[in-house]
Parts: C-alpha cells; structure tokens; sequence
C-alpha cells in the first residue's frame, strides 16, 4: 500500500469517527432530554441539552460535509470526478466538487463497510461512555447525586437515570441483580420441566 493510500485510509477514518462520534453524542443528548434521563445530560437544562443535541449532530454533519474544503485529503481541486477515485491529487478540495471529494474506493484509502460499521459502534459506545463520565461528574460536584424519588434501592436501569448518576445507577443495578438472581435462578428451576437441564442439575447438586 503506497503512502498516499494509507494517508487516505487515515483522513477518512478520522473525519468519519469525528462525524459518527458527534452525531452519537448529539443524539444521545436529543434522547435523552425528550425522555428527561437526567443522568446522562452534559448539561443540567432539559432545554439547553436538547439544542446542544441539535448543535452537536448539526456540527458532525458539517464537518464530513465541508472539512475537504479546508483540510487536505484524496480531493485535490480539479482531481474529483463523480463515480471514480483514480488519479487523485492530494490537496484541498473546490466547493464545485464537494459532493464528489469523499467518492473514495476502499483500494484507493477510502473506507469498507465493515470498516463503517466497525468504527461507527466504536463512537456511539465511546460517546455514551463520555456523556456518562461528564454527567456522572456534573452530577458528583455541581449537583445532588439522588433526589428523594430514588431514596431506595429498588428502581435502577434507565428509570433510575432520570433522577440519579450513572455511577449510582450501575452500582444500584448490579447490587439488584445480584440480590434478584438466585431468587430468578429458584423460579425457572421451580417452573421448568423435570428432565429439563436445570432441573437435573439442581437434583445432582441437592444429592
């Protein structure tokens, strides 16, 4: 693979996990305020987080669309035609061809589809994962941690996430599920049929 072809491969990697990550990250926050799941908001207004989610998925689409017109790549002013990656110069795109500059076959450094898909779960997961962190911090220093809504223990998932913090929620979750599981194991073994295969383990182990 020459060189050109791997600064290809890298520029279009790059501009799409910036596209999939804000586009994750706006939507996320768009979701999340129309459902009022407070504990993964950037920003602790239910009118702020929504247009920070429309400004965040606006701000991912214009950088894919307009970033060749001001950052170099396979787009070279003159070199785009429609429908053909071949004999690309590498450079910086014309608004004339804008809409031909990222027509990039995977042979000539542009992405595959399982490269999309790849990288695509990779920014939706890391977008998720950093809106939790910020909101969990927003939520430790600049807020209360729980309001009197979740002052038990019982309610965790998504529920508890409108009114708590993901670090609260996963430890409430996992405190649950650990408490509720041999109870659920007790019940399918109780309900299922007796030369089913937990039935028979469980006689094996009672002998």
């Amino acid at each position: 693979m020459s060189d050109q072809i791997e600064s290809a491969a890298a520029v279009m990697v790059r501009d799409y996990v910036v596209l999939a990550f804000l586009v994750s990250l706006g939507s996320l926050q768009l979701a999340t305020s129309i459902s009022e799941i407070r504990g993964l908001w950037l920003i602790p207004h239910k009118q702020t987080t929504r247009i920070l989610g429309i400004l965040l998925i606006t701000l991912g689409l214009a950088y894919y669309i307009l970033s060749p017109l001001y950052l170099e790549g396979p787009w070279a002013a003159g070199t785009v035609i429609d429908g053909t990656s071949e004999n690309r110069a590498w450079g910086t795109a014309s608004i004339e061809e804008i809409s031909g500059a990222r027509n990039v076959n995977d042979i000539h450094g542009g992405m595959a589809g399982t490269a999309y898909a790849i990288y695509f779960v990779f920014s939706a997961v890391l977008a998720t994962i950093i809106a939790a962190a910020i909101a969990g911090i927003r939520h430790r220093y600049l807020g209360p941690r729980t309001t009197h809504k979740t002052a038990h223990t019982s309610t965790d998932g998504l529920d508890a996430l409108k009114h708590t913090d993901p670090l609260t929620t996963f430890t409430t979750s996992l405190t649950n599920l650990r408490r509720g599981l041999p109870l659920d194991l007790e019940r399918m073994t109780q309900t299922t049929h007796r030369w089913s295969i937990p039935a028979i383990l469980e006689r094996t182990f009672r002998n």
